[in-house]
């Protein structure tokens, strides 16, 4: 369960086969965890996640021999360090060395779960957001690892998710609030939330 990044598996039954509430109360837990509110230059959610690739032993030998070199690494308290290169610059060097099969396989590389998540938003609360690669990382352990992002930046879906499935955090809560009132996407009349099952259309 705690290992999603290796299982690569979708959503959970319970949650696309559950009521409008269970998955309000999923997208707000996932949201909690690992989501967050920008503001600039219009507020915006994002929520991130991050899958292992097995790589035969062609592409790691490019990956280690003409990308590794050009990641930025980033180090932690517990001593563990990842090194990440952005998919922008990742581009530029795979097509320059003509590896447009292996730029294919990490672009495609999504988590079915944030693919299964981006759906659950849009089918089933309207909310619009888009699923891009963001960066390939190179792990303490020698694992390649894959980090996706989910974007919801639409003036309509961004107030939507802040009215219908919102942060049980109240800190990220109030975040979202303020932003959305400084840019006069929402009023002081619209923040009053209605979180009674029985008020909400589930």
């Amino acid at each position: 369960v705690g290992k999603k990044y290796k299982l690569n598996e979708g959503l959970p039954w319970i949650v696309k086969e559950g009521a409008k509430e269970v998955k309000r109360q999923y997208l707000r837990a996932i949201f909690d965890d690992e989501g967050c509110v920008g503001k600039k230059p219009f507020p915006y959610l994002t929520l991130s996640r991050n899958i292992h690739v097995n790589f035969d032993d062609k592409e790691k030998e490019i990956l280690k021999n003409f990308v590794a070199a050009l990641m930025k690494t980033s180090y932690f308290p517990t001593g563990h360090a990842t090194s990440r290169i952005q998919i922008r610059r990742l581009k530029e060097v795979l097509t320059n060395l003509n590896q447009f099969d292996l730029l294919n396989k990490v672009l495609n590389s999504k988590p079915k779960i944030l693919a299964d998540e981006s759906k659950l938003l849009e089918n089933d609360f309207g909310i619009e957001n888009k699923v891009y690669v963001m960066s390939l990382q190179l792990t303490t352990n020698g694992n390649f690892s894959i980090q996706s992002c989910m974007v919801i930046q639409r003036k309509k879906s961004v107030v939507k998710f802040y009215k219908e499935v919102g942060f049980s955090f109240t800190k990220k809560q109030n975040r979202l609030k303020e932003t959305l009132i400084n840019k006069r996407w929402l009023s002081d009349l619209e923040t009053i939330q209605y979180t009674d099952k029985e008020k909400r259309n589930v």
